[in-house]
């Protein structure tokens, strides 16, 4: 919990500094920057254990290092086309594609949350006045939290 803090300290740090004494464009712009930053390497930095389903992430990423390309394709291709079950088989692509990068769980922890943070960023520094603002509510009311329990899910909303 003292990280949650310490990222909130930090965030409001950075608000200060860059946005509250005459901000312009760029500095809004550094400070969504900055925050985003912070918040990757808080998700992507964190144990395998954090989160409520990461455990079982980590043994399907596993899992997954013997499960062909060629069988994640056909498995989307009967989801897409023909209407097969299957959960979630697009994640199971991303998963094997991502393996050819790296086959490291970590890497890939910090690939879910820069994709999601990211495109949270964009959001925040293009439609939020008050970004600061915007990361200070991410952080108090646990959204951040939904980043770090479920993959798949965080990367629908990205």
């Amino acid at each position: 919990m003292t990280v949650y803090l310490l990222n909130i300290a930090l965030l409001l740090f950075w608000g200060a500094v860059l946005l509250w004494i005459k901000p312009t464009r760029r500095k809004r712009l550094w400070f969504c920057i900055i925050a985003a930053l912070q918040w990757i390497l808080l998700s992507g930095l964190r144990a395998e254990t954090v989160g409520a389903d990461t455990v079982g992430y980590l043994r399907s990423f596993n899992e997954m290092k013997y499960t062909s390309l060629q069988r994640q394709l056909q498995l989307c291709w009967d989801y897409l086309v023909h209407g097969a079950e299957a959960k979630d088989p697009g994640y199971g692509l991303l998963v094997k594609l991502f393996q050819y990068v790296s086959d490291n769980y970590q890497a890939f922890l910090f690939f879910v949350a820069a994709v999601f943070i990211i495109s949270m960023t964009v959001w925040i520094y293009r439609n939020s006045a008050m970004p600061c603002l915007s990361f200070i509510i991410y952080s108090i009311l646990f959204y951040s939290f939904f980043s770090v329990t479920g993959h798949r899910q965080t990367l629908a909303t990205a």
